[in-house]
């Protein structure tokens, strides 16, 4: 029994030797512009999608409306986004423009969609390597005339801080400086789009003392005091 174990772990070793020496091959394809952002009333945008590596690729490019979680994570749903073209192939080297029409703006917030730029799959990979296909997830904003971000904070649940933009723009908060009583000040690295009107819960790593003081990062660059909500 012992050296039929033997046997079994050393089987065992050899077919994960071999699952990590697979070479995992995937598609260079880039888009430009990598983010959207749109003039108030705007119902038209365009991007290029280039094959910049050494085979043919598909391509499919799919628009939807963009929301968000509390934890951070991303809603998509259905939208009125028309794309043309929305499947087609890129040879070597070449670029292909891809426009896109957008629904009617409504609502006093900024409009946000993504546009999901998708490799497709094409045959079978090559004996002894895994083929992963590419997904490019793109933001698109359409702002009205005169919105802008406003960002505040309040203690959250479980001992997170809750992070709210009660603007009508999105915000990018690309680092968060916490202060608590007693406690040493608690940096979060995570760079992250808060959409207009959404609200994004941060995990810290200390639980004690009471937050006294939010600062952060956003796309200025520059490190801003973040008002407390009032209670």
């Amino acid at each position: 029994m012992a050296e039929w174990g033997n046997l079994l772990r050393a089987a065992c070793a050899a077919v994960a030797a071999l699952i990590v020496a697979v070479p995992a091959m995937a598609a260079n394809i880039a888009v430009v512009p990598i983010r959207i952002e749109l003039a108030p009333g705007a119902k038209y945008c365009s991007l290029h999608v280039s094959n910049q590596g050494a085979d043919e690729v598909a391509i499919q490019v799919r628009g939807f409306a963009w929301s968000q979680a509390s934890d951070g994570s991303e809603e998509l749903g259905a939208a009125d986004i028309r794309v043309n073209p929305a499947i087609f192939e890129l040879k070597p080297g070449e670029k292909r423009l891809v426009r896109c029409s957008l629904p009617a703006h409504s609502g006093p917030n900024e409009s946000s969609y993504r546009l999901l730029v998708d490799e497709l799959p094409r045959g079978d990979p090559q004996p002894g390597t895994m083929r992963t296909l590419l997904r490019i997830s793109l933001p698109i904003f359409r702002k009205p005339a005169g919105a802008a971000p406003s960002l505040h904070w309040q203690a959250g649940p479980g001992g997170a801080l809750q992070l709210l933009n009660t603007g009508q723009r999105h915000a990018v908060v690309g680092k968060l400086v916490v202060s608590r009583v007693g406690q040493p000040v608690e940096t979060v690295e995570r760079g992250f789009y808060l959409l207009a009107g959404k609200q994004r819960n941060i995990p810290l790593t200390s639980v004690r003392g009471e937050i006294t003081k939010v600062e952060a990062v956003t796309g200025e660059g520059q490190l801003k005091a973040v008002t407390k909500l009032p209670e």
